[in-house]
């Protein structure tokens, strides 16, 4: 997904790659877990790199979260949840795949 970003970052007008976040090596591996699961072992397993982008933080900045695969949304919603608390705002969610 990095590389992706990056790419994309390139060819954009305006548009930075900036990773803001890391998963814990605790989070295991969600293939068959379902919705509930799913939402428990990331909880508090998905945090913000240690130093966040300061392009993060300009001023009237649109935040575009990108995720390689859509099941439950649990992923998506606990990183939001993360910049939110780093007061970062995310203006949209962007997903390669939709299992």
């Amino acid at each position: 997904m990095t590389r992706a970003a990056r790419v994309a970052a390139r060819v954009l007008p305006d548009c930075h790659c900036a990773p803001a976040l890391r998963m814990h090596r605790r989070a295991r591996d969600s293939a068959g877990l379902g919705p509930r699961q799913r939402r428990a072992n990331l909880c508090g397993r998905i945090m913000p790199s240690a130093r966040l982008p300061d392009v993060l933080f300009t001023p009237n900045v649109e935040v575009v979260l990108i995720d390689d695969v859509l099941t439950t949304g649990a992923t998506a919603a606990e990183s939001i949840r993360v910049l939110a608390e780093a007061e970062v705002g995310v203006r949209a969610v962007l997903v390669t795949c939709v299992a």
